[in-house]
């Protein structure tokens, strides 16, 4: 009866629980139920079914014209992505189904959230997430120290991918790093959207920022380094433009200081870990970046005589960024339909028995490849003309409500270089939950909703 009269109050408790089921699913998969690991992957499937009809049922998915819109573009691009097939056979409509299941499978929870959640019962989730922090340090921790072939590292029947850098509670070390980002943006967030830092609220935040870059450190992970110092950086760039700095100095001050210090001090207590964290920048392969095979012999006019093919053998990790940005090279291999929405997908390449990576590791080659030159060129430029209309957006209407800077951050670099196709996994399941709660400011109550 109190789920029938409060239908809002009923789907916020069943979108919390399966946020905390895709971390607990990877904890089913490894160590509880691993003979059973392919069968448990679809388990979420059936839960967001549940999620869309009963949202669908009480009109939380098409509540306003951002969402009709968003909904509207997709299905032209479900469309455009089944030119690409021959539909001979019923395997041709199976990998179509399935291609669509890896791009949007998230999708309508992105609509949900963004219609459902009031902004103070978001940063309030973001507080509550910070009190997991504690428990996944102590567990990256011992995974560090473990053997890898230990049971805690790769799992029963060895199911885990790469066993030597920590996973957490997940199959495959990259999920864990995106689990981190997330707890990061929960931190920043909550950090900017507290009013006063109090001593004992200072000893708090500082303990667990010492956290995050402890664990940071020993995921030995390249990435997570990029998007916890933009994250830093989009923090202190808007408490400098947003409301008199005299209000906000005190954050300013421990993002300019004690941030650093507490990163310092990390490193020093993990060396063995940040050392080879630092060792493995600069050393991507960079002759075989396809924006230096096209390029290499090009000087570079800021840098004098220094051709990018010198450069990029110097600074791999900078020109591996613009490599997977840079897609144009990748549309004279295209055919002009494509192979079809989601054909390289993870899922797909497993029913054709092919080669992961076929279609191509980075995702806007691959997504060339799997809608074609034309209408993947303009999905791919879409990607980067949503990524500069949300920042001068918020920029110009949004800047004073700081505490979504880190979301932005993260939606930011994840639709210009990140994985959000390729697969169902928690590192696009907490894409599309961040996109939606960041378009949640589109919404015309949105300030009248906000709770300072």
């Amino acid at each position: 009866m109190v789920f029938a009269q409060n239908p809002s109050i009923f789907l916020k408790k069943i979108i919390y629980f399966f946020f905390f089921y895709m971390i607990i699913e990877g904890v089913i998969r490894k160590w509880i139920f691993a003979d059973y690991f392919r069968e448990i992957y679809f388990i979420k499937d059936f839960f967001l079914i549940f999620i869309y009809v009963y949202a669908l049922k009480f009109n939380y998915l098409f509540t306003s014209k951002l969402s009709k819109v968003i909904t509207f573009v997709i299905l032209i691009v479900c469309l455009l992505g089944s030119l690409g097939y021959n539909f001979e056979s019923k395997n041709e409509i199976l990998y179509y189904f399935i291609g669509l299941r890896s791009y949007w499978l998230y999708l309508p929870l992105t609509l949900i959230v963004m219609h459902l959640f009031k902004p103070n019962e978001i940063f309030k989730f973001f507080e509550i997430n910070l009190y997991f922090i504690l428990p996944l340090f102590i567990l990256v921790y011992i995974q560090t120290v473990s053997s890898y072939q230990s049971v805690i590292n790769s799992g029963y029947n060895s199911l885990v991918f790469n066993p030597e850098r920590p996973s957490g509670y997940f199959t495959f070390t990259t999920q864990n790093v995106f689990y981190l980002i997330f707890l990061s943006i929960c931190y920043y967030s909550t950090l900017l959207k507290t009013r006063n830092l109090s001593f004992i609220k200072i000893i708090y935040f500082t303990f667990i920022n010492f956290m995050i870059f402890s664990i940071m450190i020993l995921l030995k992970s390249r990435a997570v380094y990029l998007f916890l110092f933009c994250s830093i950086f989009y923090s202190f760039f808007f408490l400098l433009i947003s409301d008199p700095i005299k209000k906000k100095l005190n954050k300013i001050l421990f993002l300019l200081i004690a941030t650093p210090l507490i990163f310092i001090i990390s490193s020093k207590i993990f060396d063995k870990q940040y050392e080879f964290s630092v060792s493995r920048i600069n050393t991507d392969t960079h002759d075989q970046m396809q924006f230096v095979n096209e390029y290499k012999n090009k000087k570079i006019i800021f840098l004098k005589e220094t051709t990018v093919n010198t450069f990029c053998e110097e600074n791999s990790s900078i020109c591996r960024v613009i490599n997977e940005i840079y897609f144009v090279s990748e549309i004279k291999k295209a055919k002009i339909f494509g192979h079809g929405i989601g054909a390289g997908t993870t899922p797909v390449m497993a029913l054709k028995n092919q080669k992961n990576f076929s279609l191509g590791e980075v995702e806007n080659y691959r997504i060339i490849q799997e809608l074609g030159y034309i209408f993947g060129s303009l999905f791919v430029l879409t990607k980067f003309l949503v990524i500069i209309f949300l920042n001068i957006i918020f920029l110009i209407k949004f800047r004073k409500f700081t505490e979504y800077s880190p979301i932005l951050v993260f939606i930011s670099v994840q639709l210009a270089i990140g994985s959000i196709t390729m697969s169902v996994s928690f590192i696009s399941f907490i894409f599309w939950f961040c996109l939606g709660i960041f378009l949640r400011i589109f919404n015309k109550n949105f300030k009248e909703s906000y709770q300072k």
